[in-house]
C-alpha cells in the first residue's frame, strides 16, 4: 500500500525479502543480518517488491503527486480499491488481504477508453457498462492489481455538463478532446447543435452558446458536438433555476463621520 501512496515510500532494511525481527520483547532486538540468499526471484516477497517498485517508477508522477480516492472497499471481505489521478491520467489499485482470490467489478473511467491492463499480472480487462471485472490474487500471491488504460477508441469525448438551467444562456466548451486508438489525445475546436429542434431552445450563430427558455417543457436535451474529424452525441439535464441570492446590508455611521479626517 505504501508504494502506491502519495509522497516517497520508505522500505525498512530487509523488508523486501521478508526479514523479520527477533521476538524478544522487551529487548526489541534489531533485525538480523541481511540474508542475500533470499534476494532472488525464488522469493515471492522479493518479486512482489520488484514489481511494485517498477510500477511506481513507470507512473511516478501519478503515485507521488496524484489525488487518491476510495473506489470500493470491504472490511469483511478484506479488499480495498483506490484510484490515483494526476494530469489527466487515472490508475486503479486493488488490494486483497485475504488468502483467496477475489473477483470484483470495479467502476472505471471509460470516456475514450475501452480496456485496462493490470500491469502487475499483464492481464487485460475490457470495459463493460463502465466497469471491469477483475481478479485480485490471494495475499500470498501478491494480493495486488494496478490497472492502467490500455485500449482506446477513436472519437470525441463528450463534455461533462452537469445541467442546463431554464431561463439562462450557457456557454458550452469550445474545445473537446479527440481520442485516437493509439492513445493520443488532442484538443480540437467544436460546435454544437440541438437534436430534435425542441421548442424553447436555441443556439447562437457560433454554435457554442445555448439558451433554454422558461417555456421549455422537457427535463433533458440531446446535444451533438462536431469537429472537422468526428462528432459525439450526449444528453444533458434541464432544471429550474432556483439560485436566488438575497443580499442585506446593515450599516451605521456617526453623526459626523468625517470629524477625524479634518474635512
Amino acid at each position: 500500500m505504501q508504494i502506491t501512496a502519495k509522497g516517497q515510500p520508505v522500505i525498512y532494511y530487509g523488508e523486501e525479502i521478508g526479514l523479520t525481527v527477533a521476538n524478544d520483547y522487551p529487548r526489541q532486538s534489531n533485525r538480523y543480518d541481511y540474508d542475500w540468499t533470499k534476494a532472488d526471484d525464488s522469493n515471492g516477497t522479493y518479486v512482489h517488491y520488484k514489481k511494485m517498485l517498477e510500477i511506481r517508477k513507470n507512473y511516478s508522477a501519478v503515485f507521488a503527486r496524484g489525488d487518491r480516492k476510495v473506489v470500493m472497499a470491504s472490511n469483511d471481505s478484506g479488499y480495498d480499491v483506490i484510484s490515483r489521478s494526476y494530469d489527466n491520467t487515472t490508475l486503479y489499485v486493488g488490494m486483497n488481504i485475504r488468502d483467496a482470490e477475489q473477483t470484483l467489478e470495479i467502476p472505471v473511467k471509460s470516456s475514450g477508453i475501452t480496456a485496462y491492463t493490470d500491469v502487475y499480472s499483464g492481464q487485460e480487462y475490457t470495459i463493460a457498462q463502465d466497469k471491469v471485472q477483475v481478479k485480485i490474487p490471494a495475499a500470498s500471491k501478491g494480493g495486488t492489481v494496478v490497472l492502467v488504460p490500455s485500449g482506446f477508441s477513436d472519437g470525441l469525448i463528450a463534455p461533462r455538463i452537469v445541467n442546463l438551467a431554464k431561463g439562462k444562456t450557457t456557454s458550452l466548451p469550445s474545445k473537446l478532446t479527440l481520442s485516437k486508438s493509439d492513445g493520443t489525445k488532442t484538443l480540437v475546436d467544436v460546435t454544437y447543435s440541438v437534436q430534435g429542434a425542441p421548442d424553447g431552445v436555441s443556439m447562437d450563430a457560433a454554435g457554442v452558446k445555448i439558451t433554454v427558455s422558461e417555456a421549455f417543457q422537457g427535463t433533458q436535451l440531446e446535444l451533438e458536438a462536431s469537429s472537422s474529424e468526428a462528432r459525439v452525441r450526449f444528453a444533458v439535464k434541464v432544471v429550474e433555476d432556483n439560485n436566488k441570492i438575497t443580499l442585506r446590508l446593515h450599516y451605521g455611521r456617526k453623526a459626523n463621520p468625517n470629524e477625524d479626517l479634518n474635512v
